[in-house]
């Protein structure tokens, strides 16, 4: 398949995962939340995080596990290869039981280290074994999930996670329908989408790289002195970014009620959406930066940039405006039982950031192609520290509550993404440090102009009174709003070029 179609089939692969993903939380969501109450959807989304901040250490492992073995899988260079894939798998492995069998610990003292409401004192604990369990899969699986790096595939890695994600909404909604309602059954749920996507990596390994085993005589300590080196700073950056966000519902449970917890989580679902889109549509390019990369093209993986910067701002910006014009109603219809207008703004707050995400994600991956990763991770550090120091303050001497939990995070992310990130990508890249601020603030600008053409049009039709009318109407602003800016951003020529592109991609 050739570079283009495979990247408009991974495009398209992509938005299919964020549907696929996006129709279960709309599902999961009303249900938990009516059933069970809002503080315990909270205890989900914090158990997720909780198993992410255990994958910070294994993030030093694995963020350039699929860089050395593909720069060796494209280079010829068989024995790095099987030395890569055997050293990264066994260390996932070792590394990843130590952390679960901690994982068991916390899940067992749920209660006695967390605020757990008495009537989910059994269930949260069940609840984190099965997140917890997953998450030790997904790092079983890194070394497979790497080969569709090396053979330019990324395509095919999102085929096993629609497989992954359509497991765990068929048992979310078998358990839902045929048992009592329990808040462990998401647990459940997501061990079975990982074994599916354990299964079928496993197969895509052994379908293209076949002859390449797991061997203790090809495990090399030399391989992972260089992987741990190298990605320990994406390690620090990750703990820097859980400084950032990571830590908004452990504090909102600490120092606030469970119930704003949950409150906080259900706009996380948004935001979550948002950062999914940004980093589904930027992965799109990756394995195309890594080739041009490897290849010594500079000029041709700036152009890629540009492109890339310019499509996943489209979709960045298409998504911002279509919530800040419906989100009131999506959330008035979604969840009724919980203040549509106070999870609006509180959503609000914690979108604006992912604007920008959406602009600097494509970017991003320069520092992995660089081995740039040492002073973004101490920016991120600081301004992690500066975050949480800045959320207490607030929480101990204001009465903003909420909104002091998520208003801290995007001063600090808007910051990061807008201020550092395009300088230092710049100079990594050696061009002038201002190269990529007029793609950025081109997006920008479209967006708040496209974002008020739509309001206005939002004027002209009729109130949402419900799914029907705002599915319909929500899909035609953002269709328009998207058109638009493609028209803008990348003319008539590259917008029809594009079409096709993404519909040849879909058909092939």
């Amino acid at each position: 398949m050739r570079r283009g179609s495979i990247v408009s089939t991974t495009i398209i692969l992509g938005i299919i995962i964020v549907v696929i993903g996006s129709a279960i939380n709309l599902i999961m969501v009303p249900f938990i939340t009516n059933r069970l109450g809002v503080e315990a959807y909270g205890f989900v989304t914090l158990g997720r995080n909780i198993a992410d901040y255990a994958g910070i250490a294994m993030l030093a492992l694995n963020s350039f596990a699929a860089r050395f073995m593909s720069v060796s899988y494209m280079k010829g260079q068989q024995k790095d290869f099987s030395e890569y894939y055997s050293t990264v798998f066994i260390t996932n492995i070792v590394i990843g039981a130590v952390l679960f069998s901690i994982g068991i610990i916390v899940s067992v003292f749920a209660s006695d280290i967390l605020n757990v409401p008495t009537k989910l004192a059994i269930d949260v604990p069940i609840l984190f074994v099965g997140i917890f369990l997953s998450s030790y899969l997904m790092f079983m699986s890194t070394a497979f999930q790497s080969i569709t790096y090396a053979i330019n595939r990324l395509d095919i890695y999102n085929l096993n996670r629609i497989a992954g994600l359509l497991t765990q909404a068929i048992i979310i909604v078998g358990l839902f329908f045929f048992f009592e309602g329990k808040i462990w059954y998401v647990g459940l749920a997501y061990l079975g989408q990982y074994i599916v996507f354990y299964i079928l990596s496993y197969m895509v390994k052994q379908r293209y790289v076949g002859t390449v085993r797991i061997s203790r005589v090809n495990f090399s300590y030399d391989k992972l002195r260089s992987l741990l080196l190298n990605g320990v700073w994406n390690a620090v950056n990750q703990l820097g970014n859980v400084l950032n966000s990571g830590l908004d519902l452990l504090v909102a449970n600490l120092f606030l009620l469970a119930e704003i917890m949950g409150i906080i989580s259900i706009t996380k679902v948004i935001g979550g959406l948002f950062s999914t889109i940004n980093q589904t549509v930027s992965f799109s390019f990756q394995a195309n930066f890594l080739q041009l990369y490897s290849d010594g093209r500079k000029e041709e993986l700036l152009a890629e940039l540009k492109r890339a910067t310019k499509i996943c701002g489209i979709f960045a910006n298409t998504l911002f405006i279509t919530f800040v014009i419906y989100g009131e109603d999506f959330y008035r219809i979604w969840v009724p039982t919980v203040d549509s207008g106070f999870l609006y703004n509180l959503t609000i707050l914690a979108i604006i950031p992912s604007v920008f995400e959406g602009y600097i994600s494509p970017l991003g991956y320069v520092y992995t192609l660089k081995m740039k990763n040492k002073i973004p991770c101490f920016v991120t550090i600081i301004g992690g520290v500066l975050n949480v120091i800045a959320m207490l303050v607030l929480l101990g001497n204001t009465s903003l509550g909420a909104y002091a939990v998520l208003g801290t995070t995007m001063v600090i992310m808007t910051s990061i993404y807008l201020i550092f990130n395009p300088m230092y990508i710049a100079k990594c890249l050696q061009v002038r440090i201002v190269y990529f601020y007029p793609f950025i603030f081109k997006n920008f600008l479209v967006a708040m102009a496209s974002c008020a053409f739509m309001w206005e049009c939002k004027m002209l039709l009729p109130a949402i009174d419900g799914w029907g009318l705002l599915i319909t109407l929500g899909s035609l602003l953002a269709f328009l709003s998207f058109f638009i800016q493609m028209l803008v951003l990348l003319g008539w020529q590259r917008t029809v070029y594009s079409i096709k592109k993404v519909l040849g991609g879909f058909v092939h």
